[in-house]
This record gives C-alpha cells, sequence and structure tokens, in this order.
C-alpha cells in the first residue's frame, strides 16, 4: 500500500480521467522507482521498475504477438487466466468512455463468459444460468484457438466469420456488420507494439534497463 499526499487544490480523480493524465502517472511513476529502489528482491524490483516504464511510456514492454507471448501458451490455460491476460493489456486511454458487453462462447471449452468494458478496465465473470446472451445482447461463438488469434492480432472477427471459425449472434433488429465492428473494436483495445529496449532514468542519476 502507498501513502500519497497531495497538494490541496490537487484532484488525482479529475487528473486520472483525462485522456493524458501525465501529473499522476509522473507521480505513480516516481514512486514505483523510489519503491524499485528500495528492495532487496530482484522480482519485486522489476515489477516495479517495469511499472514506472509503463506508466511513463504508457503503452507494453513487449510485443503481444512477440517472443514474449506464446500463443500455444494462451490456447492451453484456463478461463480465467485467459481473460485476466487481456484485461492486464487493455489500454484506456482514449477509449475511457467506451462501453463494450458480449457474451464469449468457447465451444471446444464448453464455457460462456461475459466481458464487460467500462470506465478503462475489463471485467469478466462465468455465465452459469445461460442468461448472458439476453443482458449481455451480442453472442461471439467460437474455440479457443480462433479466440486466441484475435488476442494476438493474426485475424479479424469479421475473417473468423468469414472462415466459418465463429459465428455471431445479434439481438433481434441489430445489423450483423454493426455486431461485428462492435466485437472488434473490444479486441482492438488490446494494443500491438514493437517490442523494443525500455530504459528507465531514477531521480538519482541512476539507469537501469529492461526488455
Amino acid at each position: 500500500r502507498h501513502l500519497i499526499f497531495f497538494a490541496p487544490d490537487y484532484n488525482p480523480c479529475e487528473d486520472f480521467i483525462e485522456s493524458t493524465y501525465p501529473s499522476a502517472r509522473a507521480l505513480l511513476a516516481s514512486i514505483y522507482d523510489l519503491l524499485g529502489y528500495l528492495c532487496e528482491a530482484g522480482t519485486w524490483r522489476n515489477i516495479y521498475l517495469v511499472g514506472a516504464s509503463e506508466l511513463r511510456r504508457g503503452g507494453l514492454l513487449g510485443n503481444v504477438s512477440g517472443k514474449a507471448v506464446n500463443p500455444e501458451i494462451l490456447c492451453a490455460v484456463d478461463d480465467g487466466l485467459l481473460f485476466d491476460f487481456m484485461a492486464s493489456r487493455i489500454n484506456p486511454v482514449g477509449n475511457f468512455n467506451t462501453k463494450i458487453e458480449a457474451l464469449i462462447v468457447q465451444t471446444d471449452r464448453q464455457s460462456s463468459f461475459i466481458l464487460d468494458y467500462n470506465n478503462g478496465t475489463l471485467n469478466f465473470h462465468q455465465d452459469t444460468d445461460d442468461t448472458g446472451c439476453r443482458s449481455a445482447g451480442i453472442k461471439l461463438v467460437l474455440g479457443r484457438e480462433p479466440l486466441v488469434k484475435l488476442i494476438m492480432k493474426s485475424a479479424t472477427v469479421a475473417q473468423l466469420v468469414c472462415s466459418r471459425l465463429s459465428s455471431v449472434i445479434s439481438p433481434a433488429g441489430e445489423n450483423h456488420s454493426d455486431s461485428i465492428d462492435y466485437l472488434q473494436t473490444l479486441f482492438d483495445l488490446i494494443p500491438v507494439t514493437d517490442q523494443e529496449e525500455s530504459q528507465i532514468v531514477l531521480p538519482w542519476g541512476y539507469k537501469t534497463t529492461t526488455v
């Protein structure tokens, strides 16, 4: 837990809601720098310094479609870990006010999950009573491998539908093409950046490099 003191006229909530919120990001990054410097354990030091670097750069340190992530691992993990992976890589900048809700049905896993993106975060819960299609409205039916392709940006929802690797069930009266675009927006929230070396300059002049 971190204790942060703000100036009397500083509102961190207002700063966070803005699309860039540089003040809050810079302040938290500096705190993570200090916490990382004070850590004796390399594991925690790396966590803090990587977090500080991501806050400053506004993106991921690694390439989601590169060596850092193995599609075979994503195909093998359980549903909770897969959706946690998606949620941890959501980029809310510019999409803070976007709202998306969809039911994801994995035919090979016989599982149904409702994904709800709101206020810059992605939440999910299992649909155990088969009410998700009525509440979420749009339903995406596919296997785990096509789902991983969507996450890794190696396929789009439209491509999977055309190749019959997935199907989209739209609410009554909803245009099918609009439903496909709506679902694609969800997966577009997961950014793919080039893997590159990131150098962190700490307040006291010491430099550390992470990849």
